[in-house]
């Protein structure tokens, strides 16, 4: 459970248990109480009746005696204590009267014990011996049959008194049952009380423990005529000590004076002297501070609790350098930005250079070794037109080389808009203008159904053209070349972990395949680098550039392009297109 669910042991709950505890135990122990004071009676009975029947046994012992000292007398003048034993006698019939003033039957009996005795030690000298044993035996009869009642009264009592010995020791036992339920209950809730407190108390570290934040509890102190003159700390998270290099334990209970004798220079004193002025009002404040040597930021809150205030601190240091490198690095890039300005400018002026004044002199070049190659080629020696051919075929890889370059600076220019594209219109038309060149090398280009997306429709055209031109210039030479163009949709978790990407686009995957002679693998990223060739000029023609160009158009397009191919067996460029609503 956590800090946040309700406890079982609501206060309402505990405190109705605790009553019922209460009342349940003051029952028992009232109703213990009475069978305690019964037990005592009983106790008492039992007790009277063995006085009873201890007077009557000696009522009985001096009868016995006086009978003897009779039978062995001639008459009453001869026994010398008479007098002292009926007066004896006399005695113990009144205590036997006084001690069952409650028992009719008993007294009834006593009565006539007492008129049977006073017979028996008065009037014996003119009794018989024959008369005087009859009169014992009455006196013996009427003895018994007040003992017999008496034993009556004892079993009767005694059973009273185990029945009540019985009853006050379940009560007892009850009593004690109730008790240590009792507390049992209240020692479990003092542990779960403690153990629900021990798990706040954690919960909240925890949760001090797991922010930035740095939280303290500072109590005011005043001084004799009630001004506020400083702070004591009470509470510090243990993050403190990242800060000024002392644990939180080391400052609790000094003075702010002592610790942050900055706090009365930068301000913030007087706004925690304002916090507790103003309870309810949350005070915000950002502060500069130097503490083992390094500055610190912290945007602070401050609030009034319990008389005194409590801070929470996030340490913004991290946050105020990267704004203040920020500003510096907008500077840069601001500078930066300057010069691709005029480098751009520079680009274009050598675009318009590269497209008029450059190609103007190559073209009258080309023009005058066309006319020697017309008039004068028979007068030229075999050197003189293996020289001669080689300028022609120079001029012509020079224009064709600015044509590449001003097609690779032309690529990001600010007037090539978006618009719909059909991409099975674009693959067509490349298609038809490499009819020819299909035929000439047995190619075969097949095509799936291929998405409409949003592009520059001359580029793309640029990018296939590329890419089919590739395929046909490094076709392997020994089985009739096969080009593949498929479409897939694609998340931008699939994509190649060389391309640094963003998971959460969906792209359409353009996939070119085919048969051809193939690349190692290791160089799938270095095709794609201007002037960047795998073979030699004289085996195979080309810059270097148009990989490059399909690169930059794709970039331009905000997709990739990638590739992966096997030496002697193949190549795929696959070109990732973001999927836009058109």
């Amino acid at each position: 459970m956590n800090v946040f669910e309700k406890s079982s042991f609501s206060v309402k709950k505990t405190t109705l248990i605790f009553v019922i505890g209460v009342v349940c135990l003051l029952s028992i122990s009232l109703l213990a109480f009475r069978e305690l004071l019964a037990l005592k009676d009983s106790y008492t009975w039992v007790n009277h009746t063995f006085n009873v029947e201890n007077h009557i046994r000696k009522v009985s012992g001096n009868i016995d005696e006086y009978y003897i000292q009779r039978l062995q007398s001639a008459d009453n003048d001869s026994i010398n204590n008479v007098n002292e034993l009926a007066t004896e006698q006399k005695i113990y019939i009144d205590s036997i009267r006084s001690l069952t003033s409650d028992n009719l039957y008993q007294q009834q009996n006593s009565i006539k014990l007492a008129v049977l005795t006073n017979e028996f030690y008065n009037d014996s000298n003119s009794i018989s011996n024959s008369n005087i044993e009859t009169l014992y035996k009455k006196i013996q009869h009427s003895i018994d049959t007040m003992l017999l009642e008496e034993q009556r009264l004892l079993l009767k009592r005694q059973k009273t008194f185990e029945e009540k010995t019985r009853a006050s020791l379940i009560l007892f036992l009850i009593v004690i049952i109730v008790v240590i339920g009792f507390f049992t209950y209240t020692y479990i809730r003092i542990n779960k009380n403690r153990f629900e407190l021990q798990h706040t108390q954690q919960f909240l570290n925890r949760i001090i423990s797991s922010t930035d934040n740095i939280t303290s509890y500072f109590s005011p102190i005043y001084n004799a005529d009630n001004e506020l003159i400083d702070f004591k700390i009470v509470f510090t998270s243990e993050d403190i000590k990242e800060v000024i290099g002392e644990k939180s334990t080391k400052i609790r209970g000094k003075l702010v004076s002592e610790v942050y004798p900055i706090l009365f220079k930068n301000g913030v004193f007087d706004i925690l002297k304002s916090c507790v002025e103003n309870p309810g009002e949350l005070k915000n404040y950002v502060r500069k501070f130097n503490f083992i040597g390094e500055d610190f930021w912290f945007d602070s809150s401050a609030l009034e609790l319990d008389g005194g205030v409590v801070i929470s601190s996030k340490n913004i240091t991290k946050l105020i350098t990267t704004e203040q490198k920020t500003k510096k690095l907008n500077k840069q890039l601001t500078k930066q930005n300057k010069a691709l300005v005029t480098s751009n400018e520079e680009l274009e002026a050598f675009s318009r250079i590269a497209s008029h004044d450059l190609q103007e002199p190559l073209r009258k070049i080309q023009m005058f070794v066309d006319r020697v190659f017309e008039s004068d080629v028979d007068n030229l020696s075999s050197s003189g037109k293996k020289y001669l051919a080689k300028s022609m075929d120079a001029a012509d890889r020079m224009q064709n080389l600015i044509k590449y370059l001003l097609t690779y600076s032309r690529v990001n220019r600010k007037d090539a808009k978006l618009t719909t594209v059909d991409l099975n219109t674009i693959i067509n038309s490349v298609s038809t203008e490499f009819f020819e060149a299909l035929q000439n090398s047995n190619a075969v280009i097949t095509t799936e159904t291929l998405p409409v997306i949003k592009g520059v429709a001359f580029q793309l055209e640029q990018l296939f053209n590329n890419l089919i031109s590739n395929s046909i210039k490094y076709r392997d030479a020994h089985r009739p070349l096969k080009i593949k163009i498929s479409s897939k949709i694609v998340s931008g978790t699939s994509l190649p972990k060389t391309i640094a990407t963003k998971p959460e686009k969906t792209y359409y995957c353009i996939e070119v395949n085919d048969n051809g002679i193939g690349f190692d693998e290791q160089n799938s990223t270095h095709i794609f680098e201007i002037f960047q060739r795998l073979h030699l000029k004289d085996e195979y023609s080309g810059y270097g550039i148009g990989l490059s160009i399909c690169k930059k158009i794709m970039h331009f397009h905000e997709g990739y392009i990638s590739a992966y191919g096997e030496k002697d067996k193949g190549a795929t460029f696959q070109l990732f297109f973001p999927k836009k609503n058109l």
